[in-house]
């Protein structure tokens, strides 16, 4: 989980409310402290005081000023020592480190609950319990959401009911205030749309999404038995995203993924790009329309699906597997509406060693028949 720079507590309070303002102003009072600090030790700096008439003097003059300089120096030094080993111990002990932790609940019948209390909610970190101090509904949370459409050959029939479809979910969740870019991936990555509140600017670039060029033939290759396809830079493409994702500061961060899973040629990993997504809270959606190659070879080994899955298991997301396409449309309004009916838990961890292990996170609602779908852990370190 990175640390990322101190915003405004008066900011948050306006665009997110009382819960992560309360963050911000924890935050912001480490800040203070080593401003007052450094004032302080600035303050205590001797002084010197020179005539003019001996600075008239040549060789004085530069003896003076030597003296100066070693004068502050040392003076330096000791405000220095004095922060390390008495105001550094408060400025510390000021900085907050919270979790953001997004759930999903939903009742035996798979419908959305929607009216849990803080007090509901039952949360531990590798089995230790812990203090939910921050809690609210995503209702009117702020949005930032990225779309990434996979443009390679393997998805022509299904690409003009995705491009309808996204147009339509980006109308329907988007509000004042919230933000969205679209990129498309292939044998390469490319911004059709930079981050932006603007819906046309957004439809504008998902209507400019087009099928490349097949860069070569389908060709079984022995003895892996993988299909040879051509690049589809997956990993590059959400890499990218959480890049661009990072750039917001508060509220929720979504990228949903259309593709059918299928990587080649990208140059990071797996693992790489979870732990990215995993580190700025990112949650992962990915709608999966089926290959056409997956019905000519029903008994290939398709990997594409399992890397789709973890993806946005590990990041409290969901797939969406679709046969046939013209259902692309329902998971765009089940992505909807899961995402104003999620519910915020922020705590501070009681065991705080930046030691970038993996925290193992379960999120309960004690007494119900409820599942509950958050991330299941997260990383804590100094970075």
């Amino acid at each position: 989980m990175r640390l990322s720079r101190p915003i405004s507590p008066v900011r948050v309070f306006r665009q997110f409310g009382p819960a992560q303002a309360q963050v911000a102003a924890a935050t912001h009072v480490s800040l203070r402290t080593r401003a007052v600090t450094l004032k302080a030790a600035t303050m205590n700096r001797p002084r010197l005081i020179i005539s003019e008439k001996l600075m008239r003097q040549p060789l004085l003059k530069t003896v003076l000023l030597i003296a100066l300089n070693a004068c502050v120096a040392a003076a330096t030094a000791r405000a220095n020592g004095q922060r390390q080993g008495s105001a550094s111990g408060t400025t510390f002990r000021a900085l907050t480190h919270v979790v953001n932790v997004y759930a999903v609940v939903r009742d035996r019948e798979g419908h959305l609950v929607r009216d849990l209390q803080r007090a509901d909610f039952q949360l531990t970190e590798d089995s230790v319990l812990q203090s939910v101090r921050y809690f609210s509904q995503t209702t009117d949370a702020p949005l930032t959401l990225g779309l990434a459409i996979d443009t390679t050959m393997c998805q022509d029939e299904a690409l003009p009911i995705e491009k309808e479809a996204a147009k339509d979910f980006l109308r329907e969740v988007l509000r004042p205030g919230d933000q969205a870019f679209v990129l498309h991936f292939g044998s390469g990555v490319e911004m059709l749309q930079g981050l932006t509140g603007d819906f046309g600017s957004l439809a504008r670039g998902i209507d400019e999404a087009a099928i490349e060029e097949h860069p070569g033939v389908a060709v079984p290759k022995r003895p892996q038995g993988r299909i040879l396809r051509g690049p589809h830079h997956l990993y590059d493409a959400v890499y990218r995203a959480t890049n661009e994702l990072k750039k917001s500061e508060i509220g929720l961060r979504v990228l949903v993924l259309l593709t059918d899973g299928f990587e080649q040629g990208s140059q990071t990993t797996l693992a790489v790009i979870v732990d990215a997504a995993e580190r700025t809270d990112v949650i992962v959606y990915g709608i999966d329309v089926l290959d056409p190659l997956r019905v000519v070879l029903p008994t290939w080994p398709y990997p594409g699906r399992a890397s789709l899955d973890r993806l946005a298991q590990q990041t409290g997301g969901r797939v969406f597997h679709i046969n046939p396409s013209y259902r692309t449309p329902e998971a765009f309004a089940a992505i909807a509406e899961e995402l104003r009916t999620q519910y915020f838990l922020g705590y501070t961890p009681s065991k705080l060693a930046l030691d970038g292990s993996f925290r193992n996170i379960r999120v309960r609602v004690p007494g119900k028949d409820y599942t509950v779908r958050a991330r299941p852990g997260y990383r804590l370190s100094a970075e």
